[in-house]
């Protein structure tokens, strides 16, 4: 009896502390899904992070027309979980050129804001692109 529980006492101790660590470390693992419609392609730098609650994570997401489509492509999110908040700095994407830094528009920063009380584990939520008038 003593020593079923001396293992008992041990794995419980041992369960507390990979919860403790889990706990203490904060991370949410982010996966995104890109859907896009068949005129182009979407690209994000990675599509599988690791962020801690309470930050940003931003990432660079590039639109590559295909089939000589040259029309302007709206980005949303779908499945955002609670405690997460997704924006992007230009929307919709487009083939011109920025009148001030001459760039093309075909590229945009996404901004992921995980909340301090979001929850810990891993995440996924789907990044749509699609034509602008369709």
């Amino acid at each position: 009896m003593k020593k079923e529980f001396s293992i008992l006492l041990i794995f419980l101790v041992i369960a507390g502390i990979l919860i403790a660590q889990v706990l203490i470390r904060k991370e949410v693992s982010v996966t995104i899904e890109i859907l896009a419609d068949m005129d182009f392609t979407l690209t994000v730098d990675g599509q599988s992070y690791e962020v801690h609650r309470g930050e940003d994570l931003v990432l660079i997401i590039t639109a590559d027309y295909i089939n000589d489509f040259d029309g302007e492509v709206m980005l949303s999110t779908k499945d955002v979980p609670p405690g997460v908040a997704v924006t992007f700095d230009k929307n919709p994407l487009s083939n011109t050129n920025d009148p001030v830094t001459e760039e093309t528009n075909l590229q945009c920063h996404m901004t992921i804001s995980i909340a301090t009380n979001a929850t810990i584990g891993s995440l996924t939520f789907i990044l749509v692109g699609e034509e602008v008038g369709t």
